[in-house]
């Protein structure tokens, strides 16, 4: 839950935030994707971030829905908060201080 406030307070203002550069050449991606499945594996995309998993989600965030910035930049607070506490539980199974 703590988590959750954090991630709202710090990025809240990403709901009005509008394109970024890098918002801009994603999307431009995710159309030629659409168009071309094998365009995903090409090193000729606008925004080749070399995170094959993270490019896979922005795409379905593209096919869910489609390149709006706001839904954008929800699912990635809300990836980065899951891979957060994903963390947190890890250290955690390892028996690890949390202070890690």
């Amino acid at each position: 839950m703590l988590l959750a406030v954090l991630a709202a307070f710090y990025f809240g203002n990403l709901l009005d935030h509008g394109l970024d550069a890098h918002d801009a050449q994603t999307f431009q991606d995710n159309i030629a994707i659409a168009q071309d499945p094998f365009y995903f594996f090409s090193t000729e995309k606008s925004q080749v971030s070399g995170r094959p998993t993270a490019e896979f989600f922005k795409f379905v965030a593209y096919l869910i829905g489609g390149n709006d910035p706001v839904f954008f930049h929800l699912l990635s607070i809300a990836l980065h908060a899951l891979a957060s506490l994903l963390l947190a539980r890890l250290v955690h199974y390892l028996h690890r201080d949390l202070i890690l």
